[in-house]
């Protein structure tokens, strides 16, 4: 994701120099009139959506759409989204930084009511929570999504579908997609709070392009010239781009009296084909060696062609309309158009594959050496080099599941063959946590099948480096005895260590300290669970908070100190990383607050708390967490005389248990129908259900939801 610094609030008057993110609008842009007036409607809409291919103007309309709200003192915030904002910590770290901007902005013309109040991030799920930080803000405010098709994350498109029904009044969305996201748009479409642009309204009519040709000088174009480029490139503006550039080649100006050779999508190749040859040598060879990057700037086109003057290069090519742009205020980062670069990286590839795979290799190792990992290991990866992806990864990975960024992890593993990465032992860790803490078990399978071959190698050090991450997916699987065995071969009293190998002991010390709560031990628990705190304060892991609170708040509760518990879990909670995380950490958290809230007999809290939350904690808690939140509902429906919906929660769970392989929490539900049952009165069927229960020890018994426990009625608070 990159994130526009031309985000602040404007009073000037709408002109071309501001209507773009860090610079001006591309050399005769035409303004869009008709367009903007469907927009700029009373009442505006809350969502405009422009979906239309590539080429088709979407950029540059969000751009001059931009001016005229920045002219109205409106807050602009411009975000363009890539393939990694699918990873949810990432994406939604990015929204932070936008509001605080967006926030600063608002300050900067506050009215006279006061400082912006501080928002209870915690008590709300994420879309609550930007909805809440935009409320706060005294101006309208404007933030634009480029390149939205890149979203392909369920649970991304989920948040964004549930945000935009609640946009508050002061808040507009200006979404740019070459698809249409299933965000519900057709649902925002017919209550009148959105707008849809489609490829046929950005065309351009016959009198925009009349006006988007008259600017260039000496053209000379007759109006007949002018309705067969019309005719032909059905106004699809990047076509009439390419006409415009082209059209001093006579071939080109020849072809205008054959209106049926080319189609409209046929046109592109032979007009940017066109278009080169207009260029003289030297400008051919740097736009086909730096079109094969996804973003250019000078010392990246320096270090990929060998040039020290590509700067003044670019500039050029963006006042000559060559199909490129700026991205921010000082013309640092530029972006070529896809179509343009497209046909530009075939051609070299096409006339010279060994020259591709060169600029690939310098520009990985330019982005490497910049740590920008992620445009990285995708030139490491185009240009054939899987081992020098797989290196740029394992060094990168140590910071990524520090700060719970999993699924970038996940994503470039996906890329990278298996035996690239058994190559690297710190690498196969690495790749574990985040599968581990992502549950991705089918994937988890060939990468634990490694861990256990360094496991029996024989080599101390290869079990030393991949013990801890063996424990964790053995408590994943619910295997504890063999979990409880493995953790224990490791040192986590040493505190020497630092970096990633202090977030492991950090999680080895968490483990150990789960083991304690199981143990009985609540004293032993509390030592480890210290011990793995300072692990990951040492570590800068902000991953582990989460997990460290609802432990420690677990092992009070069980201790009967509900009070305290129940505090800890609500400081937890107010943490603004819980909206935004979906990881086990945050998953273990609530699940642990909405059974705390249950002992307290604050119902409706509880109640609410998991309804928020419930696909965090279905798709990223721990067995016994897991247990702790859907069997306190389901006693809660019973409470409020919902027997049906409490049974609905117990058989959810209980299919949860099958696919996951539990048998243990399979056992805790059917003690918990035993329970039901005696409580209704139905001694008969509480013996049939009681029968059937599996009491073979395999598995282990419950750690914090013990079996026997289940039978007890619920503490006084």
């Amino acid at each position: 994701m990159a994130i526009s610094d031309q985000t602040e609030a404007t009073t000037e008057t709408p002109s071309a120099a501001s209507a773009r993110p860090g610079g001006i609008l591309p050399t005769g842009a035409v303004v869009r009139s008709d367009l903007l007036a469907r927009v700029f409607t009373d009442p505006v809409p809350r969502v405009v959506l422009l979906q239309a291919p590539a080429g088709h103007g979407k950029t540059t309309f969000m751009q001059q759409a931009r001016t005229h709200w920045q002219a109205q003192g409106a807050a602009i915030g411009w975000v363009s989204l890539d393939e990694g904002d699918n990873d949810t910590s990432r994406l939604f770290g990015h929204l932070q930084s936008l509001l605080k901007r967006l926030e600063a902005q608002s300050t900067s013309t506050q009215t006279a009511s006061g400082a912006i109040p501080k928002v209870q991030a915690g008590r709300a799920p994420r879309s609550d929570w930007v909805v809440d930080r935009l409320e706060q803000l005294d101006c309208r405010v404007v933030v634009f999504l480029d390149e939205f098709q890149v979203l392909t994350n369920r649970s991304i498109l989920d948040f964004f579908r549930t945000l935009l029904e609640r946009l508050p009044d002061n808040a507009i969305f200006v979404i740019g997609s070459r698809t249409v996201p299933e965000i519900g748009m057709a649902r925002l479409t017919v209550n009148g709070h959105a707008v849809v642009l489609r490829a046929q309204d950005l065309r351009f009519s016959l009198s925009e392009a009349e006006v988007f040709f008259a600017g260039v000088e000496g053209l000379d174009l007759s109006r007949k010239e002018l309705e067969s480029i019309h005719e032909r490139s059905e106004g699809w503006p990047a076509a009439l781009q390419l006409y415009r550039l082209s059209l001093a080649s006579p071939s080109v100006r020849e072809s205008l009296t054959n209106i049926a050779t080319f189609r409209p999508r046929d046109l592109a190749d032979y007009l940017a084909d066109n278009v080169l040859d207009l260029q003289d040598a030297e400008v051919q060879q740097f736009l086909r060696e730096t079109a094969l990057l996804k973003r250019v700037c000078a010392p990246l086109c320096d270090a990929v062609t060998g040039r020290k003057d590509s700067q003044s290069m670019l500039q050029f090519l963006e006042r000559a309309g060559l199909f490129l742009r700026s991205l921010d205020a000082d013309d640092y980062w530029f972006k070529y158009h896809t179509l343009f670069s497209g046909f530009l990286a075939r051609q070299l590839s096409e006339q010279n594959p060994e020259r591709t795979s060169h600029i690939h290799a310098r520009a990985a190792q330019w982005f490497a050496e910049q740590a920008d990992y992620d445009p990285a290991i995708y030139h490491a990866l185009a240009g054939g080099d899987v081992g020098l992806a797989a290196e740029i990864l394992d060094h990168w990975a140590s910071r990524l599941i520090m700060d719970g960024n999993l699924m970038t992890v996940e994503r470039w593993y996906d890329s990278l063959p298996i035996g690239e990465i058994e190559k690297r032992p710190d690498l196969v860790v690495k790749v574990a946590y985040a599968l581990a803490f992502l549950r991705r078990r089918q994937k988890l399978e060939p990468i634990q099948a490694i861990l256990e071959r360094f496991a029996g190698s024989g080599d101390a050090d290869l079990v030393a480096r991949s013990s801890v991450v063996r424990s964790m997916i053995l408590i994943i699987q619910d295997d504890i005895a063999g979990a409880s065995e493995v953790v224990r071969t490791v040192d986590v009293r040493d505190d020497t260590a630092t970096g990633f190998r202090a977030f492991e002991l950090g999680a080895g010390a968490n483990l150990e300290g789960f083991l304690a709560i199981a143990a009985g031990e609540p004293e032993a628990a509390h030592e480890y669970l210290s011990l793995g705190r300072a692990h990951s304060e040492r570590a800068g892991a902000a991953f582990s908070w989460g997990y460290a609170v609802s432990t420690a708040g677990a092992n009070l509760l069980i201790q009967g100190y509900l009070q305290e518990a129940l505090e800890k879990f609500r400081l937890g909670m107010t943490d603004p990383g819980i909206s935004l995380d979906e990881s086990v950490t945050s998953a273990v958290l609530v699940a642990c607050y909405v059974h705390a809230l249950y002992e307290v007999d604050a119902l409706d809290e509880a109640r609410a708390q998991f309804e928020q939350y419930q696909s965090v904690i279905r798709n990223a808690a721990l067995l016994d967490y897991m247990a702790l939140s859907y069997i306190a509902l389901a006693r809660i429906h019973d409470a409020q005389g919902e027997a049906a919906l409490a049974q609905e929660r117990l058989d959810e769970l209980e299919s949860i248990a099958y696919s996951s392989n539990w048998p243990r929490l399979v056992r805790n539900i059917n003690w918990e129908r035993v329970r039901r049952a005696l409580a209704q009165g139905e001694l008969d069927r509480a013996k049939s259900i009681a029968s059937r229960i599996d009491t073979d020890p395999v598995g282990g018994r419950s750690l914090v939801v013990p079996e026997d426990s289940l039978m007890r009625p619920r503490p006084a608070s």
